[in-house]
């Protein structure tokens, strides 16, 4: 009697959720997701030298446990672990499978939809083992699928319908429908040792002077030694310069070493201290939108990585130099600490 088994598709599927701002947490959504499928599969193939029979009337069960890792928004890795059984003409099976997959995310190849609707296609393979009462027996495991998923906030939901094919003596193929729900996994973002001592916190006769959001980043920065890009301009200007690309283009080539979770803030200051307050905000926005479209489209940095800050120095902070530039620099729990500072005095 020629063997059967089964394949069990169990999605892997896109964790949508980036940092989220506020609250003064350090936590946020990594690039890991756990996930849990149940689905139903039937059975197509040639038994005991018969005819190939489709055995739709007697559909078997499938769970599955997914651990996985989104390279990038287009593409994920996952390693699944399943159990299923199978019905054929002639008797049932139970066996388990592990299968390693690459799922590409078709609604996310300009890498800015994060959530939503989305259609993806997982590709995997993998072995599985199948048995009765009377013996057990293994095969490799190739299959593919189309799926759907729904991302909102740290959760998806989705529903897959594949078709994957094994060999037991002879070829069988295994149609399939799953329904899941994924979970993003958290992890503390990545913070630089700062020794105890905090030195690079300001004195108390610091902390009163009027400074600014760059000057108190670029002051923290000291003991952090993130990478940072720092772009000048001319006075009253907003236009990106040679000098301007060539310090993006060095700060990118650091972000490439970084996970692509890890986001960015952007925070721009006003050149004129003795402007009012409506025109230095808007050179600020001017400013950060210049630097966030050269990274965007002459970087191809995914723009939810960025964080536009334009607020960082106004004509109340007499620091020229400071007020002249925009500055990149890493979110960490230590910059967001200086961020989020400076915003509940706006």
């Amino acid at each position: 009697m020629k063997r059967l088994t089964v394949i069990v598709f169990v999605l892997v599927g896109t964790v949508t959720l980036h940092g989220q701002h506020g609250g003064g947490s350090d936590m946020q959504a990594s690039p890991w997701w756990v996930g849990l499928g149940a689905g139903m599969n039937v059975w197509v193939g040639d038994e005991e030298g018969a005819d190939v029979h489709w055995n739709g009337s007697h559909p078997g069960f499938q769970l599955g446990l997914e651990i996985g890792r989104w390279m990038s928004p287009k593409w994920g890795l996952s390693l699944r672990a399943s159990t299923f059984s199978v019905n054929s003409p002639s008797r049932s099976l139970f066996g388990m499978s592990a299968l390693a997959t690459v799922t590409l995310d078709w609604s996310n190849f300009d890498g800015e939809e994060l959530g939503g609707l989305h259609i993806y296609t997982p590709l995997s393979a993998g072995a599985a083992f199948a048995s009765d009462d009377s013996s057990t027996e293994g095969s490799f495991v190739l299959s593919s699928a189309v799926g759907l998923r729904y991302g909102f906030g740290k959760i998806d939901l989705f529903g897959e319908a594949g078709v994957g094919v094994a060999k037991f003596g002879t070829f069988c193929v295994m149609p399939s429908f799953t329904l899941g729900v994924r979970f993003a996994l958290p992890s503390r973002r990545v913070s630089t040792y700062v020794p105890s001592s905090r030195s690079m916190m300001l004195d108390s006769e610091q902390k009163e002077e009027p400074r600014g959001l760059v000057d108190d980043m670029l002051a923290t920065n000291e003991e952090l030694h993130l990478p940072v890009a720092v772009v000048h301009f001319a006075e009253d200007e907003s236009t990106l310069d040679e000098n301007a690309y060539q310090q993006l283009n060095i700060f990118v080539s650091q972000m490439e070493n970084a996970d692509w979770f890890t986001e960015y803030y952007i925070i721009s200051t006003a050149d004129d201290a003795h402007a009012s307050q409506r025109h230095n905000r808007k050179l600020c926005e001017r400013r950060c939108q210049e630097v966030f479209d050269a990274l965007v489209d002459d970087f191809e940095v995914e723009r939810y990585r960025l964080l536009l800050l334009p607020d960082g120095g106004l004509s109340e902070y007499a620091h020229q130099q400071s007020e002249q530039m925009v500055i990149v620099i890493q979110r960490t729990p230590e910059t967001e600490e200086v961020v989020e500072r400076w915003i509940s005095s706006y």
